[in-house]
Formats: C-alpha cells, sequence, structure tokens
C-alpha cells in the first residue's frame, strides 16, 4: 500500500490511498454529489472526519488494545502465517499498534 494505510482504492488501474485524494481523483471523474447543498456538502464533509478520526480509533482500541477481543484478531489475522513467526509478529504488530493508539489519545484512558 503506498502510504502503508486504509483505505485505498484501485481507480483506473492505479491503487490510491487516503479518503481525500480517493475522493478527489472520484471527483475528477464524476460529480458524484454536484446535486447536494452546502449544508449536505458540510454534514457529509462532518461525517467522514467523525469517522476517520474518531470511531477508526475505537475500531483500532477494541481489536488490538482490548484483551477481550484480541485473540479473536490475532486468529484471524495471522492464523495462516508460519509457525515461527506467528511466535513474534503478531505482538510486534500489536505493540505497535497500542502505541500509536497511545500516541493518538484513545490509549490513554482505560477501560471501564
Amino acid at each position: 500500500m503506498p502510504k502503508k494505510k486504509f483505505p485505498v482504492a484501485i481507480i483506473d488501474k492505479e491503487l490510491i490511498a487516503d479518503s481525500n485524494i480517493i475522493l478527489a481523483t472520484l471527483e475528477k471523474n464524476a460529480k458524484h454529489d454536484a446535486d447536494l447543498t452546502k449544508e449536505q456538502h458540510a454534514i457529509g464533509y462532518l461525517i467522514k472526519e467523525l469517522v476517520e478520526e474518531k470511531l477508526y480509533w475505537c475500531l483500532v482500541y477494541s481489536r488490538w488494545v482490548d484483551d477481550d477481543f484480541w485473540p479473536l484478531t490475532k486468529q484471524e489475522l495471522f492464523s495462516k502465517m508460519p509457525a515461527l513467526l506467528k511466535l513474534f509478529v503478531p505482538n510486534l504488530v500489536r505493540k505497535n499498534l497500542i502505541k500509536s493508539i497511545y500516541a493518538q489519545g484513545l490509549g490513554r484512558h482505560h477501560k471501564t
């Protein structure tokens, strides 16, 4: 992946990363939201920001930090990995994501 992050899209046989770039690329090809009012554009922008900047981190937290969900995440994402790699790669990835979510701020809260 070009930016090592989701979302990504393949548009005209090109791999495009980052939702804003994806939307701008789609916008060049077709005015998919041309009939929206300024208020509807603003609401759409706010929803996109909420999902990308807030709800995304809740998903990351539940998958990678929460001990109740970690076993399922580990099984789903790493089960087909060679046995030797499974010994350290899942926990290494988890450790890095825990650092990221801590840096973002959500990881500083305690589960209640």
